[in-house]
């Protein structure tokens, strides 16, 4: 099996940095109070574009440590629900992780080609499994076809990608560790 030399290095530099990874929730605490303090600061009003937030009555929520209208403290769980901000305290530590490391994520085009078995990594479902009309059809993923030798399909990873033009992906399980690698350490998204 052929590595891609990129790809293998990258891996590498995420594992040597797993400790650095790990967030404690004052870890998120900290960075939801950094974000309220931009946002105060801010002249123009569009300081919550790359921000990490949700919406709770009308209002942008940037730190769920506080009400969104007087900025008391408050127990996020209770006030905000879970759902809320269990997803905040995600995309959250997924930040600090890309802040630290200094990776970006951009849109990038996979290339997939289907294995002996024609079978592909699947961004959205998240495993292996074989091609189909079915499987691509719905896909907000999607962004072409190889030609009855695969699929294109469009998602945020890391860039710059090992090719000026994107990911070729011939191992579909390669490409499955490699993803999966990323979404534990919580630089990639689910799905």
């Amino acid at each position: 099996m052929m590595r891609n030399t990129a790809i293998f290095k990258m891996m590498k530099k995420i594992e040597k940095w797993g400790q650095l990874m790990e967030k404690t929730i004052e870890d998120v605490k900290t960075f939801a109070w950094q974000q309220m303090d931009a946002m105060w600061h801010d002249n123009y009003g569009d300081s919550t574009i790359n921000m990490v937030k949700f919406s709770h009555n009308g209002y942008v929520v940037v730190n769920p440590w506080m009400d969104e209208k007087t900025e008391k403290s408050v127990n996020p769980y209770d006030y905000y629900g879970k759902k809320k901000t269990d997803l905040f305290i995600e995309e959250a530590r997924r930040m600090i992780n890309l802040r630290r490391m200094a990776l970006r994520l951009e849109p990038v085009n996979h290339f997939n080609y289907t294995d002996a078995h024609g079978k592909i990594f699947c961004k959205r479902q998240g495993k292996v499994q074989k091609l189909s009309v079915n499987l691509c059809s719905d896909c907000l993923y999607l962004f072409g076809s190889l030609q009855g030798q695969g699929v294109e399909c469009m998602w945020e990873d890391i860039v710059p990608p090992p090719s000026p033009c994107g990911y070729y992906v011939h191992d579909p399980q390669e490409e499955f560790v490699r993803v999966s690698g990323l979404i534990d350490e919580g630089i990639l998204k689910k799905g």
